[in-house]
């Protein structure tokens, strides 16, 4: 390659390269916040966004069991939720009052309640070893409440968390009669049939 350009004096060619060396470091800048990037030989196509998200995301895992219960627990206090650390802290288990979770006479959950274990779900994802026990309190024969919407509410958060990367293998989903509700279950200790859910996670 000739040391200067072709048709300009030594001197204009150096002036040329000194000020593109000048402004590179600038036209960088600019370039990367419009998600570009400018090298040597020319303009880049920006990086993936999605390994920027992943990255992102794992910074922000929290590490070991008790840290992670811990932050399930901020979450959910935080829109009002109630949570409760059982076996020695060796489980976290919160309490999803249906009447609240879901739309009025639907499986369909609420907005809050959505953006809330969606992001508990980004929590638990990348967990293997952590499950979830989903427990449904009605009675038999059912009374006070439709078994059937219960059901499919029950469905309803089974599906929501698979699709938002739980593995189905991590989670359990039961019912029990409301007698069986404990005090960690329910405000008072006891509860109205197909009224709550709880979601317990805990490392297997």
């Amino acid at each position: 390659m000739p040391a200067t350009a072709p048709g300009l004096p030594d001197r204009a060619a150096g002036s040329l390269r000194r000020l593109r060396d000048a402004l590179f470091p600038f036209a960088c800048g600019l370039l990367a916040m419009g998600g570009l990037l400018l090298t040597n030989n020319g303009l880049a196509g920006a990086p993936d966004p999605g390994s920027a998200i992943a990255s992102s995301t794992l910074t922000v895992q929290p590490t070991g069991w008790r840290s992670l219960a811990g932050e399930i627990a901020r979450l959910a206090r935080a829109v009002g939720l109630k949570a409760a650390w059982q076996d020695d802290a060796r489980s976290i288990n919160l309490t999803v009052d249906t009447t609240q979770a879901f739309e009025n006479r639907q499986a369909q959950l609420s907005p809050a309640y959505t953006s809330l274990l969606g992001e508990i779900a980004l929590l638990v994802q990348a967990r293997p070893e952590i499950r979830l026990i989903m427990t449904g309190f009605g009675n038999s024969p059912a009374t006070q409440y439709n078994p059937v919407l219960f059901g499919r509410r029950l469905r309803a958060l089974q599906v929501f968390f698979a699709e938002h990367g739980i593995a189905i293998g991590q989670i359990e989903t039961l019912v029990k009669d409301v007698d069986e509700a404990g005090s960690h279950d329910t405000p008072s200790g006891r509860t109205a049939p197909g009224r709550l859910i709880s979601l317990r996670f805990a490392p297997a």
